[in-house]
């Protein structure tokens, strides 16, 4: 017996398709079990995530309060995720951090705006002063541009010191991985990381007091990279001061011409185009 159209459409959409699982749910009816996979599988994320994050913590932890012993047994583990967590942390809390030097920049040039403004001369004369080339507008610097450019260069120089601290390895004949290197660096930002926490709200009372931590946790994080440095050999560790001065000193200096030429880009656009125009500027144009 043939079936009608209305009944082969119908079982048609009552049959499971190619490549579609189903299973009897309690009504009679069908579920589809891509749902649980799904459901599976997103249990698993969020257990995975869950541990990742639980270990990250006490990793932290260990290592904050017991640099030589737990430092060293960290960094023979060689495991690059957590290495990576704790650089990925350090390099958040430095966005949040320059966050605060962003909004006393403007908060100091709008100040600055406003002490000019109240001066009838300079409003009066003034063409940077009028209208929306006021000093606050032109000096504004904008906060996204501020945390996203820290957080990729406090990255960037993580994996520069990585880059160093391998370097100095081959130097003392050492066998250490890159992985193993690559958690050496990342001590230095399971110091770093609660000390800006601190240095941001020392920051909203004084700004500079705020600084001055941000530069002395830098100094105490390689001291804990110097415990946990991996040097076995005895002519190795002897060696071990003077190479690791090398490496702080190479570091800050590479830092520092990074910092220098980019700065520039921290810089408000209107700011940046005026300073060209000041840089193209020639009087022999007047004088001829």
């Amino acid at each position: 017996q043939q079936p009608q159209p209305g009944q082969q459409s119908q079982q048609y959409y009552q049959q499971p398709q190619q490549g579609q699982q189903f299973q009897q749910a309690p009504g009679g009816g069908q579920t589809y079990m891509g749902n649980q996979f799904y459901n599976e599988q997103y249990q698993k994320m969020k257990q995975k995530s869950s541990t990742y994050i639980s270990t990250l913590v006490q990793t932290f932890l260990s290592i904050f309060r017991y640099p030589y012993n737990k430092g060293k047994e960290y960094v023979s583990g060689a495991n690059e995720k957590l290495a990576i967590g704790f650089i990925a942390v350090h390099a958040i809390f430095s966005g949040l951090f320059s966050l605060v030097i962003a909004r006393q920049i403007n908060y100091t040039f709008d100040q600055l705006s406003n002490a000019l403004s109240s001066q009838s001369s300079w409003s009066n004369s003034s063409s940077l002063l009028s209208g929306s080339k006021s000093v606050s507008n032109v000096m504004e610097v904008s906060y996204a541009k501020f945390f996203f450019i820290v957080l990729i260069f406090s990255a960037l120089f993580s994996f520069i010191l990585a880059g160093l601290l391998f370097v100095a390895n081959k130097v003392l004949k050492g066998n250490a991985s890159f992985k193993e290197i690559l958690c050496l660096t990342s001590i230095r930002s399971v110091v770093i990381s609660p000390f800006i926490l601190v240095s941001l709200l020392l920051a909203f009372l004084s700004p500079m007091l705020g600084a001055y931590l941000f530069i002395g946790c830098e100094i105490l994080a390689m001291f804990y990279v110097y415990a946990a440095t991996p040097v076995n050999d005895p002519n190795a560790k002897e060696r071990l001061p003077i190479v690791m001065f090398v490496v702080v000193l190479l570091f800050v200096i590479i830092s520092f011409i990074i910092m220098k030429n980019a700065v520039v880009l921290l810089l408000p656009d209107k700011l940046k185009d005026a300073m060209d125009q000041i840089s193209n500027f020639s009087f022999n144009q007047y004088l001829n």
